[in-house]
């Protein structure tokens, strides 16, 4: 009996991708030359062909990056055009007054007004008067000078707030004229 000689048997390989070369124009007119070599593909894993799309993708990717001062001029853009829609300026100006004035009438409490309650109510200030209540061997204290001391600073606030809106006409401003 003779034996069968062994062919050796190579695996289908699958086509090997081309390089895609392209030519694009830039904006300011000048004619440019890509080539672009595909990533070897590993062993026993198929290639993926190029298609339109990715030629497409590729060309859009090529012209942001030769465009890259127009793109960051264009976000810059943006976001001025967001902050001038919005009054970002105008809310931060805003926040920064509210927070000033917040400041002076917390200010205008503790110097006149507390004194005033500490001379009607006895020597304690208000922002320090409290309870102290014990249940068993545990005991809370409960600070309800502060409390009413926020509030006070709270309706002393809204009424500034409002003195001042009404003083310079300001919520006659975003009204139309009839």
């Amino acid at each position: 009996m003779t034996q069968g000689s062994a062919q050796s048997q190579t695996p289908s390989s699958a086509p090997k991708p081309v390089a895609l070369k392209e030519t694009i124009m830039t904006p300011d007119g000048q004619v440019v030359q890509i080539t672009t070599k595909p990533a070897p593909t590993p062993k026993g894993m198929p290639s993926l062909p190029v298609n339109a799309k990715t030629r497409k993708r590729h060309s859009q990717t090529v012209a942001a990056l030769l465009n890259s001062d127009d793109l960051v001029k264009d976000q810059v853009n943006g976001f001025v055009n967001f902050i001038r829609e919005h009054a970002v300026v105008g809310l931060a100006v805003g926040f920064i007054i509210g927070t000033q004035a917040q400041t002076v009438i917390k200010q205008l409490v503790t110097s006149f007004i507390d004194p005033v309650i500490q001379l009607l109510f006895g020597g304690v200030q208000l922002s320090e008067r409290k309870v102290t209540l014990h249940l068993f061997t545990n005991q809370a204290d409960f600070a309800y000078g502060a409390m009413i001391y926020a509030f006070i600073n709270l309706f002393a606030v809204l009424v500034t707030i409002y003195i001042l809106i009404k003083l310079f006409k300001l919520d006659k401003l975003d009204k139309p004229n009839s």
